[in-house]
């Protein structure tokens, strides 16, 4: 069976077209044109994005290491399978851009804006990607072991199995995020925000380390079920809060056992204080 990945996502209600992995290398292969004209500089080719608004680069598969590509316009740009290891994105225009399964290790993608880009299987192991605006991506099978991800953005970004193994998420915002099955262990934490976020079966959440509290609201509790207290406590939660939450969550609050001892002459005390702790 083909395997398919995402074509064309683009804000558009009828969402994305999929074609199958080797549509996408045969038909959708890089353009010698484009990537001759990416290598002449950044005012050459914002300058032909530009004057060519409805032509959209292919890059895909191209050897893109180590160049810096800072400022560069690369919004609807395709890049799927791209190597961009150690690449410079800094302040670049990346939105809606494909960069699914591409290699990202060592990128630096500090400032860049890439709303609805598509990072879906990409490797991004150590990449460096503080202050950017990823919000509505989608790092759905990505992996992002020791990447650095301080203060971005990931409003509504779809992070489900993404490996955050050890990444740095100091006052990262992951807003309406969804974190299912995401992977965290070791992750820095700190001012980091999951309001409204769903970390539903998120893995190794009570193996993050905590630099200062972080903001988890009830929305993130109700909808991500049972999360490590661990990571609350950690996060700052007080503790009452944490010890009411089962009631808060609508289930019954567990009790310790309690064994009474007396002697005959305090047995109407000991029914008085049984009955009490009912």
């Amino acid at each position: 069976m083909a395997k398919y990945i995402h074509m064309n996502r683009h804000i558009k209600p009828d969402g994305p077209r999929l074609v199958t992995e080797e549509e996408s290398r045969e038909k959708f292969r890089y353009s010698k044109e484009h990537l001759e004209c990416l290598k002449e500089g950044v005012e050459v080719w914002n300058k032909w994005r530009e004057d060519n608004p409805d032509i959209w680069p292919q890059l895909i598969g191209a050897n893109l290491q180590d160049q810096d590509l800072s400022g560069y316009d690369l919004h609807n740009a395709f890049m799927q399978h791209a190597n961009l290891s150690g690449a410079v994105l800094k302040d670049t225009w990346l939105s809606c851009a494909h960069f699914e399964k591409a290699n990202l290790t060592g990128a630096d993608l500090s400032g860049a804006f890439a709303e609805w880009a598509l990072f879906y299987g990409a490797q991004m192991n150590k990449c460096i990607a503080m202050e950017s605006n990823f919000t509505k991506a989608t790092f759905e099978n990505a992996s992002a072991v020791d990447a650095n991800f301080a203060s971005a953005i990931f409003h509504n970004a779809i992070l489900i199995n993404t490996n955050l193994t050890n990444a740095y998420l100091s006052s990262t915002d992951f807003t309406a995020a969804k974190m299912n099955d995401a992977n965290l262990k070791g992750a820095v934490l700190g001012l980091t925000s999951f309001v409204n976020c769903d970390l539903s079966n998120a893995c190794s959440l009570e193996l993050c380390e905590h630099g200062s509290y972080s903001y988890i609201d009830h929305l993130t509790i109700q909808q991500s079920g049972h999360i490590p207290i661990a990571f609350l406590r950690g996060s700052g939660l007080p503790e009452l809060f944490i010890d009411y939450l089962p009631s808060i969550l609508n289930s019954a609050i567990e009790y310790y056992s309690c064994f009474i001892s007396y002697s005959h002459a305090d047995k109407e005390f000991a029914i008085r204080l049984y009955e009490q702790l009912q």
